[in-house]
C-alpha cells in the first residue's frame, strides 16, 4: 500500500504543480501572502477538482497506516492529507498561471476525511450485510462511480425551481432525438446494466436498472448546471431493453462477449469521431495529462470518469468474456495508441499519452482488486 500511496502523491504532485516552470517569491511570508481568504468564491470546476483529488490519498492512506488505531489511523492520514495540501499551494506560489488558496487547502483537506472515512464505512457495510454482498464485484461497484462522476459532476444540488424547468424544457418542451446519441447511450446503459448484476445480484435486475436510470435523471434535474436530454433518456432505455432480452436470465461468457463487442465499437466511435481525417498530421504530445490540465477543472473531472468508465469497462467486460487480464490490457491500450494516434487527423483532437496511461491505470486497479476474483 506504501507504494499505491506514493503514486497517489506523485500524481497530485504532477496535476498542480504542471507545467513546472517555477518563479518563486522571494521569502516564504511573501508565498503566504499571495494566499487567497478561505471564504472566497469558487468555481464548479475547482469545487469538484477539489473534492475529488484527495479523495484517493485517503482511501490510501487509511489501508496503508492500518496497524494504527482506527481514530489514530483518521487524525494521521487526515493530518498527513492537510499538510500535503499546504505544501502544494505553497509550490503553487512558484508556478505561473496558479493560485493558492486556503480554501483549497480546507477542501483538499475536507476531501481527505472523505476518503479516509469511506474504507471503514465500506468495510463496515460489507460486515453488515455479508451474506447479501458477500460476492459483490468491487470493480465494478468503481466502473459505476466512475459513470456518476462523468454524469453527475460538479455534485452540487440546488432547490431553484426556475432551474428545475430549464432542466426539463429539452426533455418535454422541445425534445430532440439524435439517433447516434440514443444508440451511444443504449450501448452505455447496456454496460451498466452488466456492471450492477455484478454489484448488487438482483432478485429482479430490470427494476434494479429502471430504479438507476430514474435516479440518475432525478439527480441531474437538481444538479446545477445538467439538463434532461430525450435522446439520452430513450437511449438508456432502450439499453435497459436490450440488457433485459441479452442479460435478464444472467450473465455468461457468451453473452458478455457480444456486450465486449458492442462496448469496443462504442470506445472507438468516441476515439475517432467525426471520422473527418485531415492529410496533415499535427503533434503528438508525450507530455502525460497535458489536456487535462490545461482545461478547464470541471471539464477534466468529467472526462476522465468518462474515460475511466470506458477503458476500465472494456478491460473489465473482456476479462468476464474469458480474456485474460494482461492480455486485455495490452490490446486495450495498443487500440487506445491507435486512437491518439489517429486523432493527429482529427480536427479538434489533442493527440497525447494519457489515454493509454488510463488504461493501464485501470487495469493495475482491476489487478489490485483481484482481477477476475470476486471481492
Amino acid at each position: 500500500m506504501g507504494v499505491i500511496l506514493l503514486g497517489v502523491v506523485v500524481l497530485i504532485l504532477f496535476g498542480t504543480l504542471y507545467p513546472f516552470a517555477p518563479r518563486c517569491p522571494a521569502t516564504l511570508e511573501l508565498a503566504f501572502a499571495g494566499f487567497k481568504p478561505l471564504f472566497r468564491p469558487v468555481g464548479r470546476g475547482d469545487l469538484a477538482a477539489n473534492l475529488v483529488l484527495f479523495l484517493p490519498f485517503g482511501l490510501a492512506g487509511m489501508a496503508w497506516a492500518r496497524r494504527l488505531p482506527m481514530a489514530w489511523r483518521f487524525l494521521v492520514v487526515v493530518a498527513l492529507g492537510f499538510g500535503l495540501s499546504l505544501v502544494v499551494e505553497l509550490a503553487q506560489a512558484c508556478v505561473p498561471g496558479r493560485t493558492s488558496s486556503w480554501s483549497d487547502v480546507a477542501l483538499n483537506t475536507i476531501s481527505t476525511a472523505a476518503g479516509a472515512l469511506l474504507l471503514p464505512l465500506f468495510r463496515r457495510l460489507f460486515d453488515r450485510h455479508k451474506a447479501g454482498f458477500g460476492h459483490a464485484d468491487i470493480g465494478a461497484a468503481l466502473l459505476l462511480g466512475a459513470f456518476l462522476i462523468w454524469q453527475l459532476a460538479p455534485f452540487v444540488p440546488t432547490i431553484d425551481w426556475q432551474k428545475w424547468r430549464n432542466a426539463l424544457k429539452p426533455l418535454l418542451l422541445q425534445p430532440r432525438f439524435d439517433m447516434v446519441t440514443i444508440a451511444s447511450y443504449a450501448v452505455v446503459w447496456l454496460m451498466l446494466a452488466r456492471l450492477a448484476l455484478a454489484v448488487f445480484r438482483p432478485a429482479r435486475p430490470l427494476l434494479l436498472w429502471l430504479a438507476l436510470l430514474i435516479a440518475v435523471q432525478a439527480a441531474e434535474l437538481v444538479i446545477i448546471g445538467k439538463v434532461l436530454r430525450a435522446s439520452e433518456l430513450l437511449g438508456g432505455l432502450l439499453g435497459i431493453a436490450l440488457a433485459w432480452a441479452v442479460i435478464g436470465r444472467g450473465a455468461s461468457p457468451g453473452r458478455d462477449r457480444l456486450l465486449a463487442a458492442a462496448f469496443a465499437g462504442y470506445v472507438v466511435y468516441l476515439g475517432l469521431e467525426p471520422f473527418v481525417f485531415s492529410p496533415a498530421a499535427r503533434t503528438f504530445h508525450w507530455m502525460p495529462f497535458q489536456g487535462f490540465l490545461q482545461g478547464s477543472a470541471f471539464i477534466a473531472v468529467q472526462a476522465l470518469g468518462q474515460k475511466l468508465f470506458c477503458y476500465g469497462g472494456l478491460i473489465w467486460i473482456l476479462l468476464r468474456a474469458g480474456l485474460g487480464l494482461a492480455p486485455a490490457a495490452i490490446l486495450v491500450s495498443l487500440a487506445v495508441l491507435g486512437m491518439e494516434v489517429a486523432q493527429t487527423r482529427l480536427p479538434g483532437r489533442l493527440a497525447e499519452i494519457t489515454d493509454p496511461i488510463l488504461v493501464l491505470m485501470a487495469a493495475g486497479l482491476l489487478w489490485f482488486l483481484g482481477g477476475r476474483r470476486r471481492a
